[in-house]
């Protein structure tokens, strides 16, 4: 077996999708440029200019390619780009150009915690010595750093550097095409790493929570036709779909966490365990559970937002029983792309016997569209919101 898998590792990468070119940096740059860049535009160009360009990059290139939400790749060049992906990460130079490629792989495929913690904690080497990086890597490792310190709830890698990526993720984002599916979902990532890094400093200010919350209401608002879940019943683009269940996981990890949170910031934000925020929680979490599988299976993003989700509902069911919740979780079942599986494994079981002890077996909800409850609260909130943010403005103007 040892000598098949070395075999395998010793192949030349398919570039897929691609015909062969002359020039093989040029054609892998044709690749990323039509099918990588327009979801998660991390890629050092430079690369492209190389000579050769190193086989974990090539492999990390290729399996962005596959995971492309419009890309149908046969299963078995899936199996065979994961193989030589695997076989590549015992001995990793990360170089910048190194990981702007690997950057895009813990969103898309499982990957390894310590590879991931490893890619950062080499990311922030660079930092510290002072190099001069790309705009797109810097975001690229908020990103990543971001959402996975949500997945698996780690502390952030990179925290002691966050005004320096903040700063440099939002010129990024300026430099985008506002309607583009690359800017929103990047814009989720600075969302997210905004409140992780508020959680781990401590530094959890009314008025920046308050903003952020308002920010992430307004999100959908900016979203194109073509990037928007109107209804759950509605076709849309996979890209919709992806974009709306990442929005929806922070959002109910958000107010989740001002629910359970300590120093009464829950109180300070009006965010407390009542049935209409619950409500609110319960659309969004219906909607992010009932994707289809077509969907789910892109990314591992989704199946991971799914489990997150599972764990914010039962936990909330504690703090106030919801019959609710009850019955979104009967949606809720298990992925086999997700990079927290044990932690998956242990929420499914909860959700099962709770499911088992109480009889609830279907969801008489399922059918109905909780649009109206996610607007109509959106909206209200919204307005309650900036006039908050309008007092807290003014008074810190009079100060």
């Amino acid at each position: 077996m040892k000598e098949e898998i070395s075999s395998i590792s010793n192949l030349p990468i398919p570039e897929v999708g691609t015909k062969r070119l002359k020039n093989p940096s040029s054609s892998m740059k044709k690749l990323y440029v039509s099918n990588i860049e327009p979801y998660t535009p991390f890629v050092l160009h430079e690369i492209f200019e190389m000579d050769k360009i190193d086989k974990l990059s090539k492999c990390c290139i290729n399996i962005a390619n596959i995971s492309s939400p419009r890309t149908q790749i046969p299963e078995s060049t899936i199996e065979f780009l994961l193989e030589i992906f695997h076989n590549s990460l015992s001995e990793i130079d990360w170089k910048p150009c190194t990981l702007s490629c690997f950057f895009l792989l813990p969103l898309r495929i499982v990957v390894p915690q310590k590879i991931v913690l490893d890619s950062l904690k080499a990311f922030t080497q660079y930092l510290e010595s002072e190099e001069e990086l790309s705009p797109n890597l810097l975001i690229a490792a908020l990103t990543i750093d971001a959402w996975n310190s949500l997945i698996r709830d780690v502390p952030l890698v990179t925290s002691n550097h966050y005004s320096k990526l903040i700063e440099s993720g939002e010129v990024f984002l300026g430099s985008l095409d506002l309607n583009s599916f690359n800017y929103h979902f990047l814009c989720v990532g600075v969302y997210l790493y905004k409140f992780q890094w508020m959680n781990q400093t401590n530094l959890q200010l009314r008025s920046s929570i308050l903003q952020l919350e308002y920010d992430l209401l307004l999100w959908p608002a900016k979203l194109t036709r073509d990037f928007s879940v109107i209804t759950d019943d509605l076709l849309a683009s996979p890209e919709a779909f992806i974009l709306h269940v990442v929005h929806n996981c922070l959002l109910i990890y958000f107010y989740s966490t001002l629910v359970k949170g300590k120093q009464n910031l829950g109180t300070e934000t009006a965010i407390l365990a009542v049935p209409g925020l619950y409500n609110f929680i319960a659309g969004m979490a219906r909607s992010n559970f009932r994707i289809k599988e077509s969907i789910i299976g892109r990314w591992t993003i989704i199946g991971d937002s799914q489990v997150i989700n599972a764990r914010n509902l039962l936990e909330l069911n504690e703090i106030m029983e919801f019959y609710e919740f009850k019955l979104v979780l009967v949606h809720f079942n298990k992925k086999e792309k997700t990079n927290i599986i044990e932690l998956q494994n242990s929420i499914y079981n909860q959700v099962r016997d709770m499911l088992e002890n109480e009889k609830i077996h279907d969801d008489p909800e399922a059918d109905l569209d909780g649009s109206k409850v996610y607007w109509v609260f959106r909206d209200v909130r919204s307005l309650c919101l900036s006039s908050l943010l309008f007092h807290d403005h003014s008074t810190r103007s009079q100060s």
